[in-house]
Order: C-alpha cells, then structure tokens, then sequence
C-alpha cells in the first residue's frame, strides 16, 4: 500500500518483478505515475531484464511515460553482456539533474574510462542490438528447452507448463505431492538440469 499525502519514494522492477518475474502492465505504471504526481513523490525504476523479451511489444518503461518529472531510471549491462563489465547508468529528471552536476566533482566513479569508451563504440555501432537479438534466440531455446526436459525427464514427478507474463516466457512447475517424500528434490533437479544441459550442448553442436 502505497503512502498517501506524505513525500516519499518507491522502487519498483516493473519489467521483470523478482520472484515471479510477472510486469507491471501499462494501466498499473499510469497509476503509479499519478500516485506520485499527487503526492510529490519520486519512483526509482530499475529496468532490469526488460531487453530480454521473447515476443510481443515491450510495454514503455516508467521513464517514458512520465510526464511530470517523477522517474529515477536505472540500468545496466550485467545481463545483457556480462557481470563482470560492472557498468551502469542513471537517467535523472531535470532539476535532479542540476543538482547532481553541482556535486558531481565530489563524486568518483570506480567504472574503468577504457570500458566506458568501448561500450560507447560497441553500441554506436550496432553491435550492442545485434547481440541482443542473439540473446533473445539464445535463452528463447533454453526456455523452450527447460520446458520440454520437466517434461520428459521429469515425467511422474514434475508438472510443468509454459506461462506467459506479458511479454516473457516462465517456467511454472509443480512437484506433486506424492512424490515429494519420495524422492529429494535435489536428485530430480539434478537429473533434469543434467538432461538438459546435454541437449543443449548437442543442439548448439549442430
């Protein structure tokens, strides 16, 4: 329950909400737009995973439907190339904007400039895009995979079906009851993902 008449701040994930990776549709990021309008409140929005969808149109972020100026958007490239990158970025309203470059000659960033620039050309280039396509294709098949490997390895133990959120794909599986005595979940997980990951291998072989 959001605060009513009192300044404050939310954090919301709207593109991929953790656990259960569900997005805030469109009618619910306008009433949270209001909900801050009205009370002088600022959302921070993380964007994490919305480039990673697997069909459909991607719903605008928070940050582009704003209109009065209440979105912190924040983003980053871990999942999109690799953790190890560590960069990230921050999109602020205007008059947040003046304030952080009073100060900002107080504040030093840890990022490497070499990393940065190279980023800069990466994507200047087209190569970023390019290699988001290729993630999408790339865990579409290993979603798809994840789905048919609970069902054919997991057959008697795991009910698994394919869910749709929006504009994502996720697993949704059950253990039945009766067979979680007898046997650890542990061993299923591990003969299946085992499975799994010995398809893939042969399908990315070919």
């Amino acid at each position: 329950m959001l605060p009513v008449n009192i300044a404050s701040a939310v954090y919301v994930s709207p593109a991929n909400q953790f656990p259960t990776g569900s997005v805030m549709s469109i009618a619910s990021r306008y009433k949270l737009l209001a909900w801050a309008n009205q009370n002088n409140s600022i959302i921070l929005e993380d964007d994490y995973d919305s480039e990673l969808r697997y069909f459909g149109k991607p719903i605008p972020a928070l940050q582009g439907l704003d209109k009065n100026h209440r979105v912190v958007y924040f983003g980053s490239f871990s999942s999109t190339l690799f953790p190890a990158i560590k960069v990230s970025y921050m999109i602020l309203p205007p008059n947040m904007a003046e304030i952080f470059a009073s100060i900002k000659a107080n504040y030093t960033q840890t990022c490497s400039k070499t990393e940065q620039l190279t980023l800069a050309l990466f994507m200047e280039n087209g190569y970023y895009y390019t290699n988001i396509r290729r993630l999408r294709s790339l865990y579409a098949q290993k979603l798809q995979l994840t789905i048919t490997s609970f069902a054919k390895y997991g057959m008697g133990f795991i009910d698994a079906k394919e869910h749709k959120i929006w504009n994502q794909h996720h697993p949704r599986c059950q253990i039945r009851k009766e067979c979680r005595d007898a046997l650890p979940r542990s061993r299923v997980s591990k003969a299946i993902c085992g499975n799994a990951k010995s398809e893939l291998r042969n399908r990315t072989k070919k």
